[in-house]
């Protein structure tokens, strides 16, 4: 009896997966390989499928630059502080502070000693945070 149980369920699987397959096939374009070439002439089609990826967020790497504060130029836009020989553009989202409290680009004056961080785009460095002393 065990037997006869076992071949009946490999028979309904086999059936089961079998119906599929022919479902998922039937559901397919045809291609030019599916036709007959045209007299003389010879095609070969292949078929391509497009896979879908999971979309990852990617995130610039952030650098950090420490030095003298050698350039300030805030009239401009995009504003910009050179630290070093690094030149850093201000934008809305850069956090600014002197000696810890909140400032403008305005109160960053040159010789200060600063740290910034900052990310690459479009090839500018983009200031993430400057504080200066």
């Amino acid at each position: 009896m065990r037997k006869f149980s076992a071949i009946a369920l490999v028979s309904c699987l086999t059936l089961g997966a079998t119906a599929a397959f022919a479902a998922q096939t039937s559901t397919t374009p045809s291609t030019s390989m599916d036709k007959p070439a045209a007299s003389g002439t010879m095609s070969k089609t292949t078929k391509t499928t497009t896979a879908t990826s999971k979309s990852t967020k990617t995130t610039a790497k952030a650098h950090k630059v420490t030095g003298d504060i050698t350039a300030v130029d805030c009239t401009t836009e995009p504003k910009n502080v050179t630290i070093g020989t690094t030149q850093l553009y201000i934008n809305s989202a850069t956090k600014i502070t002197v000696k810890g409290k909140k400032v403008d680009c305005d109160d960053l004056k040159k010789d200060m000693k600063a740290t910034a961080s900052y990310t690459e785009k479009d090839g500018k460095n983009w200031a993430k945070y400057i504080s200066a002393k």
